[in-house]
């Protein structure tokens, strides 16, 4: 929020590393201001083999994707291309959530596209759809807020609109202190929808926002899915049926 106040007056990077095993503390500092993103940006690759990679200047919103795990369900892995197709989701426009007890750092979810190989337990397989990305980065504010819980989610609809929905609620009394609705209409434009209504129903949610037209049900694909749940939606927007799909953190 202070950004435009403080200008160029602090270094553009502080980073710091803090290795828990064994108890050392790392820091970084970078002087000079952002010009251009640099050919690595986005190239992560862990010790398993696991890796995040843009694809490079010329395809400057693509990435490749990988990952594989072993658990008591099977030995899994998928390698994707992803594709962002829209600006991402930011809360409130600029980058920084405002939470019931003052603002903390930034928050985004990107929706990309994805086709590429799912392989259990040795059967392979293509696959396509849609990947989010929820990115949050918490500032000193976030500590004053510990009495607080949320619950989010990602909304695909067929007529190509996407949106974020959260409610932050308090761990004592369930009360709602604050939600969110931000909608990427199918043009790419920006929506914040204010004085919209989520009901918890013994079937999942209703979200009703009048001043967009909006009536959906959301209801859970599957049982017992835990904190990760997969849904799917039903509804109107201005009286017209539209469908979709969602994915949700509880």
């Amino acid at each position: 929020p202070v950004e435009q106040m403080l200008g160029g007056k602090f270094p553009h990077t502080i980073l710091t590393l803090v290795d828990v095993t064994n108890g050392k503390t790392y820091r970084h500092r970078d002087m000079e201001r952002l010009k251009s993103f640099a050919s690595g940006h986005a190239d992560v690759q862990t010790t398993n083999g696991d890796y995040f990679t843009w694809k490079g200047e010329d395809k400057p919103f693509e990435y490749d994707f990988h990952v594989a795990w072993r658990d008591s369900l099977g030995d899994i892995s998928l390698t994707t291309a992803l594709k962002m197709t829209k600006p991402p989701l930011a809360v409130n426009g600029s980058g920084y959530i405002k939470l019931p007890k003052g603002d903390s750092g930034y928050f985004s979810q990107t929706r990309l596209e994805t086709t590429g190989e799912l392989t259990i337990n040795g059967v392979r397989k293509k696959v396509s759809g849609i990947q989010w990305i929820d990115r949050q980065w918490l500032g000193m504010s976030f500590a004053a807020n510990l009495d607080y819980y949320y619950d989010w989610w990602a909304l695909q609809l067929n007529n190509n609109e996407e949106a974020i929905l959260f409610r932050i609620k308090d761990f004592e009394t369930n009360a709602v202190a604050m939600s969110l609705l931000e909608i990427n209409h199918a043009d790419g434009k920006r929506e914040h929808v204010d004085g919209f209504v989520l009901s918890d129903l013994p079937f999942g949610w209703q979200l009703s926002a009048p001043s967009t037209g909006w009536e959906l049900k959301i209801v859970p694909a599957c049982k017992g899915q835990g904190i990760w749940q997969s849904c799917d939606i039903t509804g109107t927007i201005h009286g017209k049926p539209v469908a979709g799909l969602a994915a949700a953190e509880l």
